[in-house]
């Protein structure tokens, strides 16, 4: 399996299925959280709304960023 796959389950119907997180890159869906001092110095986290292909709840995924510095 990739190492850019993530697993997301639903929480209304339990479906579990694996988005690649270049995809959901790709989306306009992304969400970001409010930058702060103390934020800065913590690795970023980037959330993304994904649909269940089961039954079409969104689930909120977060994704933290790896530095490849």
């Amino acid at each position: 399996m990739s190492s850019n796959l993530i697993q997301v389950k639903c929480p209304r119907c339990g479906h579990v299925w694996y988005v690649d997180v270049k995809d959901l890159e790709k989306q306009q869906q992304s969400m970001f959280r409010h930058l702060t001092l103390e934020s800065a110095l913590q690795p970023r986290v980037t959330s993304y709304r994904v649909r269940c292909p089961q039954d079409g709840t969104y689930v909120v995924v977060d994704v933290k960023e790896i530095d490849d510095g």
